[in-house]
């Protein structure tokens, strides 16, 4: 490993740490998160409308992949025809 790094050309003060920055901002105290203001939260009617949006948005690809997935275990119908003809080669 030695011989490798020296073919490179690289020594053990290649690999020195960037200097290290020293911030000097001042560290602002931790607040502990109140209740929010009655400015900040949506009145009734906003939030009905907002649920509504919602669940508008979830519902409607969820119904539509709902059909195909409970389509998927009734079976296939044959036709009336065909049923004839089986029931006629098993018969004969």
């Amino acid at each position: 490993m030695a011989s490798l790094l020296a073919k490179q050309g690289l020594n053990a003060t290649s690999f020195k740490s960037a200097p290290k920055r020293v911030s000097r901002r001042t560290v602002q105290p931790v607040r502990a998160a109140g209740a929010a203001s009655a400015e900040d939260v949506p009145d009734m009617g906003k939030r009905n409308i907002m649920n509504l949006v919602l669940a508008g948005g979830v519902g409607l690809p969820a119904v539509s992949m709902a059909g195909p997935f409970a389509l998927f275990f009734v079976p296939p119908r044959s036709a009336p025809q065909a049923q004839q003809q089986q029931q006629q080669q098993l018969s004969s």
